[in-house]
């Protein structure tokens, strides 16, 4: 939490009023000395200087990581540097958030030295990305929303082998035959990443608390101690799933267009190459916007399991693999304590 900065003032023995002296009496000539004025600690430059990260032994502010932002997105600026109401909106965002994780990320490529890229790879990155999500978005406009993941990304895709040999895609895809071919019949009991009250969204704390909830929740249904519909009715924080008691429907891994792909990577990873026996609990599972426990209840390979088919996801899916892998090492070598959003200062 901010603290407030109190200044010292010293007082002439006389006020002036209207360009004339004004002799103190002697009562005045030692007066208590006057409140200082307090600094906003809501105020556009309070907020900047408030710390959202320390990793390394070092603490970086939110002015920090939004010179960062403003590399990839300069227009911004001007809302954010300007409008104090603005400014705190973003601060307590999600957007923001992600903001920081990726700010911490870049961090790790430098302790480790990995050379930065071409503007060419960054864009190239860019579209991939956008085209991992279906969205029908430039390379422009993905960079000045998603700059710093995607240099990220694009930095650590540039120091991987440049092609794969057809055994390393045929092992990778047979990790997860139904990610490539298959789709999956679920349902969920999801709690969101954001309070719609107060427009922000959770801090480390409250997301660690929902995802406990849900983990709890699997906990016991594993030991049968309730039924799903039971669990569904104590733990799904989503009205609308709840009302359907959880029933979602079919997902394929490419529906990113529909759920979240975070969601997606994670129901689909690591499902093997054998049908489903039975029903599975995966989760907890952290999305962009919510925490999700989801129960398979049916897997279906669809066509003919053929690596022809399907060689440029599969390639993709393997950078995205080792990608991740590699940054869960980094993170776990340097712990970031990532401490946005930044709410705001009472008092």
């Amino acid at each position: 939490m901010a603290v407030a900065v109190k200044h010292r003032l010293f007082l002439p023995l006389c006020v002036l009023l209207g360009g004339a002296s004004v002799p103190l009496s002697a009562q005045e000539t030692n007066p208590t000395p006057p409140q200082a004025p307090t600094v906003d600690a809501n105020s556009v430059a309070a907020l900047k200087a408030r710390v959202v990260l320390e990793q390394g032994g070092k603490q970086y502010t939110a002015g920090q990581v939004l010179e960062a932002v403003f590399h990839f997105n300069p227009s911004l600026r001007l809302p954010v540097e300007q409008d104090p109401s603005y400014c705190a909106l973003y601060l307590a965002s999600q957007r923001f958030v992600d903001q920081v994780h990726a700010f911490s990320d870049r961090l790790q490529l430098e302790a480790h030295q990995v050379p930065v890229v071409l503007p060419q790879q960054l864009e190239a990155e860019a579209v991939a990305w956008a085209e991992d999500r279906k969205r029908a978005a430039r390379a422009a406009a993905v960079l000045a929303s998603h700059g710093l993941e995607i240099e990220v990304r694009a930095r650590i895709i540039a120091q991987q082998q440049a092609d794969f040999s057809v055994p390393e895609l045929r092992r990778h895809m047979l990790r997860s035959v139904p990610e490539f071919f298959g789709m999956l019949q679920c349902s969920w009991i999801r709690a969101p990443l954001f309070d719609k009250e107060q427009q922000r969204a959770l801090t480390s704390v409250e997301r660690r608390k929902r995802y406990d909830q849900l983990d709890q929740a699997a906990q016991r249904l594993t030991a049968q101690e309730l039924s799903w519909e039971q669990a569904v009715e104590q733990y799904c924080a989503d009205p609308v799933t709840r009302e359907r008691k959880g029933a979602v429907g079919i997902l394929r891994r490419t529906q990113t267009d529909r759920f979240e792909e975070p969601l997606l990577r994670g129901l689909f990873a690591d499902l093997g190459y054998k049908n489903l026996q039975g029903s599975m609990l995966r989760g907890p599972l952290m999305g962009d916007r919510w925490v999700y426990l989801v129960r398979i209840e049916s897997l279906r390979i669809q066509g003919v399991v053929d690596l022809n088919l399907v060689l440029d996801r599969v390639a993709r899916s393997l950078r995205e693999t080792m990608l991740r892998e590699q940054l869960s090492k980094w993170r776990l070598d340097t712990p970031p304590q990532v401490l946005a959003p930044l709410l705001p200062t009472q008092g």
